[in-house]
Formats: C-alpha cells, structure tokens, sequence
C-alpha cells in the first residue's frame, strides 16, 4: 500500500469504510461518511491514519535492526589429527591431516619420528550456517615410513590464540614392500657410499641413482638426506647414462655428494626421497581421428621412492708418529712447487707456487710454511 498523500483519489474515499481514531481534541470520524469536499479537508483523521502506519514502519524497521545486529555465538577452538589410512608399506607414502576449527595456528611435528614428514601446504574453509560462521583450517603433510613395523604418530601440539591444544596419538601399521619384476621395477633409486669404514675427516662419496624404463613427467621433486654428523657438499654437474640391469635397459639419473666425518662412532645416513609421476599410457583404441589432436589417453602414476639407509662405521686417527705438528688433514695428498727462474740477476724476480692435491680435507689445509733465505724478499 501506498500512503502518500498524494495518491489518494476521490474514488479510493467512497470505497473506503475505514473508522479512524481521534487525535488529541479531534472527534472520531468515519471516511465514508464525509462529502467529497470535505474528505480532503479531514487532517485530524488523516494525520492519524498515517501516523498509525508511520508506527508500524517504525516498529518493524527496529525489529529488522535489533535481528540483524544479533552477535554470532564464539566458537571453541577444536584441534584433531588423522590419517588417509593405518597400513601401509616401505616406500609408500600417507597423508596426514592436521584440522583447526575456532582458530589458526601451527602445528608441531618435530616429535614425528618413525616418518620423514613433508609439509604439503594449507587450505582454508569458510561456512555459514543460520547465520553462523565457522573456520576451518587443515594443515597437510606427507608422511613416508622410516622402517616396518608398528608405528606411532605421537601426540602433536598446536598453538591457537595464546593457548597449546593436543591431538591423539596415531598407530600405523608398515609391512615390508613385495618384491615384483614387473611394474614396481619400472623406476627405482639407490645409495652408495665409496667406504663404508673412513677415519674421522676423511673424505667419502654418496652416490644417489634414479633408475627408469618408462617415461617420467617433468616436476621429480628430490630429497636428499640430512647427512646429520657430516658435512655435505654436492658436485654441481649431474650425470645422466644409460645401463642394463637384470637383462633392462635403463636411464639413470646420477648425483653425487662430498662428505666428511665430523665423529666417531657407528652413523647412519637416512634415506633420500625422490617423488615423481610414471606416464602411463591409455590401451583404449581411438574411435576418431580428432582423438589423437585433443586427447593423448594419457594417465600420470604418482611414485614416492625412497633408499634404504646406509651404515657408515667411522673410526678415530691412529696415532700421529711424524715430524712437526699434525696437519689436520685426512686422506691422500700430493704436494709440488714450481719456480719460474732459477737464475736471476739482483734486482729481478721469480715466482714460487706451492700445489697441493689429493683427495680428502684439502679444504682444511692451511698455507704452507716456506723458508726463504734473508737475500729474498717475499711477497705473498
């Protein structure tokens, strides 16, 4: 309905038999009861009229206010911890998922340590139901079995809003992986170590191989080992040949790593990681020529290879029995010097140049100790 004034029509006054009530001083009236003049000179009623609905407009603008302006009930912070599934095998990954509800914050998974855990980012959701908004927050992880056996996800603490929450421990189940020729023999990787029984500081090599047969999408995404107790230095140039391995043909895929013996002791090397997707190629026959431009009936396997461990054993130096003090270094070592000119003239001058090679800590070496006669003046 309408109510402005200026719509009310001479017609819309004698269909009406509407009563309205007095407003201060003014007497009752009836609408329809008034001449047609004298209906538009009836202000008291009308006023009244209008003030009633004026009422009502205000009563439900305040209604929809006070509705709208009701606060959203807080919610609880809420933490739980779960995985995709309790069995796996060795070189099988899981999936851990860390949700959030009520808040934000970052979990702690340094306890985890029967997994190499990989951090698989992120995701947020946001609901509204009856007007209630709820968050949630799942914080997604790789997990990849260390060894077989019954393992544990401990308890994981999270921090939200100032306060630490807990989830439940996880049991996980790890068999060892079936041996099979066919398909888990498609793509594979290995560790060595050049000596597995070196001296403290002395020099040994890692040698990691990535083996396939099929064809490898791009995005292989490598590990390596921690190489906790040794210091680690990659050789920058990769290798990549072709070899035959139990009667197959393979490219392989080679890096290699420096290391050094920091202690003593029996140490083992964790495995390396190497995440990768096999091509697999549809055996459905293409119905039409169009298939071959728009649909390769291609498919891409995810792959999570791991190494097994290596032991190393490193033993301490024998006893130094040389001349002078010990060097430091650990290996085998050559050294040579070269002079530019024999014979010289006063006032002329040669070069001396010291090298020393060999395998081992050479970075360790310090500058060698020359004796010049006084008639030379050195100049380093």
């Amino acid at each position: 309905m309408n109510l402005n004034r200026q719509s009310i029509t001479h017609t819309d006054f004698q269909k009406a038999d509407l009563t309205a009530s007095s407003v201060g001083d003014a007497p009752p009236c009836t609408i329809s009861s008034l001449p047609p003049f004298d209906r538009l000179r009836a202000k008291p009623c009308e006023i009244s009229f209008l003030k009633i609905c004026k009422s009502l407009m205000t009563i439900s603008l305040i209604f929809c206010c006070s509705f709208l302006i009701v606060p959203a009930k807080a919610h609880a912070v809420s933490v739980r911890a779960f995985v995709d599934r309790n069995h796996a095998t060795l070189g099988e990954s899981l999936r851990l998922t860390i949700s959030v509800k009520g808040g934000s914050g970052k979990a702690d998974t340094s306890p985890i340590r029967d997994f190499k855990v990989i951090s698989r980012g992120t995701s947020t959701s946001i609901n509204y139901v009856n007007g209630q908004m709820s968050r949630e927050v799942l914080y997604n992880y790789a997990l990849i079995p260390l060894k077989e056996g019954r393992l544990r996800i401990p308890p994981l603490t999270v921090k939200s809003d100032g306060k630490n929450f807990r989830t439940r421990e996880i049991s996980i189940q790890v068999s060892k992986k079936a041996q099979s020729n066919a398909q888990n023999r498609d793509v594979f990787v290995e560790a060595r170590i050049s000596n597995p029984n070196p001296y403290e500081g002395e020099q040994i090599i890692y040698t990691f191989r990535f083996y396939r047969a099929v064809q490898i999408a791009r995005g292989a995404n490598f590990q390596k080992p921690d190489f906790t107790a040794f210091t680690a230095k990659s050789v920058e140039d990769e290798k990549s040949y072709e070899t035959v391995s139990g009667g197959r043909k393979y490219h392989v895929t080679e890096l290699t790593y420096v290391l050094l013996p920091l202690k003593t002791g029996d140490r083992v090397i964790e495995p390396a990681i190497l995440e990768c997707s096999v091509v697999l190629r549809s055996q459905r026959r293409s119905r039409s020529l169009f298939d071959s431009f728009f649909n390769d009936n291609t498919n891409l396997d995810h792959r999570i290879l791991r190494t097994e461990s290596v032991k190393v054993n490193v033993k301490p130096l024998p006893p130094y029995e040389g001349d002078g003090n010990f060097s430091g270094l650990v290996g085998r070592f050559g050294i040579r010097t070269d002079l530019e000119s024999a014979s010289l003239k006063i006032g002329d001058s040669t070069t001396l140049s010291v090298t020393l090679q060999g395998t081992g800590n050479i970075m360790d070496a310090a500058s060698p100790e020359i004796n010049v006669p006084d008639a030379f003046k050195v100049y380093r």
